[in-house]
């Protein structure tokens, strides 16, 4: 893939190669993540470490180490078709111990246990991978706990638990309240030419890594343009009748990070009701004329509640090469 009619920004780090820092979680980010790397080698992924649940919850608990999923989808999603690629994605079949568990969760998990550092491990995975740019845990530790409160008050404790709650949520938080991100995270930001927030599970993937001592001062002061990417489905139970305004308020409430533009999906369809989600059908923001609204097509045709990785890759890049002067 090509950029075609570059746009070059003389304020850019590389104007060739932007440095773009993505944040979030789940398979929202490494969805985007595939469509960004064709684009700029100056890539950052920054990913939650409050998951608890399936193959990475059961390495949490028994290893003592942060939850290596997330990391694992984004590296794989960075890294060029190849075997050892497969094997990293490769899930243990049911009958095992091993069942549930994917090859590459193993892998860093072998690899932290090693160096004692799970920074240092997901570096040494995008090294056997080959993955362009870099993932990076938001924290190395591995007892962060997301809490949730709910609107009629009920106290949720973990991100399964908040995830699949009936009930509304109302606010989340992580427990150590005190606990920094990681210095290479903020580093990161510091240096970015684009921040980008999302997609993702918005209260267990995209708000948790923002929740994290340093993160609003960190993006407060960037200069980068801050997008964030409305997810264009809803989710079951945990984003159930929230439309695209809901979901940026929701956002800007809880980490206090101000957006200065949002990607929403003008493409639009219902989708069959079986599926249980609903599109996030685009609302015009008019009480806040600091955010560009970007209403585009960024739908994959044939996963309607998924972004289209290189749709969405192009709208992204537009963001961050509008900034100054055309060169055709």
């Amino acid at each position: 893939m090509a950029a075609d009619n570059l746009i070059l920004d003389t304020s850019m780090n590389d104007p060739v190669n932007p440095n773009i820092v993505a944040i979030g979680g789940g398979t929202g980010l490494s969805n985007l993540l595939m469509g960004l790397k064709y684009w700029t080698n100056n890539l950052t992924a920054v990913v939650t470490v409050s998951d608890d649940g399936g193959s990475s919850g059961r390495l949490r608990k028994d290893l003592g180490i942060p939850p290596p999923g997330d990391a694992r989808n984004c590296l794989t999603a960075l890294a060029p078709d190849s075997y050892t690629k497969q094997l990293f994605q490769y899930q243990f079949d049911k009958g095992t111990s091993l069942y549930g568990h994917r090859l590459g969760n193993l892998i860093l998990a072998a690899v932290q246990q090693g160096t004692g550092n799970f920074e240092k491990s997901l570096e040494i995975s995008a090294t056997l991978l080959n993955s362009k740019g870099s993932v990076l845990p938001v924290s190395n530790r591995n007892d962060i706990v997301l809490m949730g409160k709910t609107v009629r008050g009920d106290i949720l404790v973990g991100e399964s638990v908040i995830g699949n709650s009936s009930e509304k949520i109302r606010d989340v938080w992580i427990e150590p309240k005190s606990t920094e991100a990681s210095s290479s995270v903020l580093t990161a930001i510091e240096k970015a030419d684009l921040l980008v927030f999302g997609p993702g599970s918005l209260y267990t993937s995209v708000i948790p890594n923002f929740l994290f001592q340093g993160m609003g001062m960190a993006i407060a002061k960037s200069k980068a343009p801050k997008l964030f990417v409305c997810n264009v489905a809803t989710e079951l139970y945990e984003t159930d009748g929230l439309n695209a305004q809901d979901h940026v308020r929701i956002f800007e409430t809880i980490t206090g990070v101000k957006c200065s533009h949002v990607i929403l999906n003008a493409n639009c369809k219902d989708i069959p009701e079986e599926v249980g989600r609903h599109c996030i059908y685009p609302e015009a923001f008019v009480n806040d004329p600091s955010v560009k609204i970007l209403l585009k097509d960024v739908i994959n045709e044939d996963d309607r509640v998924m972004h289209d990785a290189d749709k969405l890759a192009r709208e992204i890049m537009d963001v961050t090469f509008t900034r100054n002067t055309i060169v055709h």
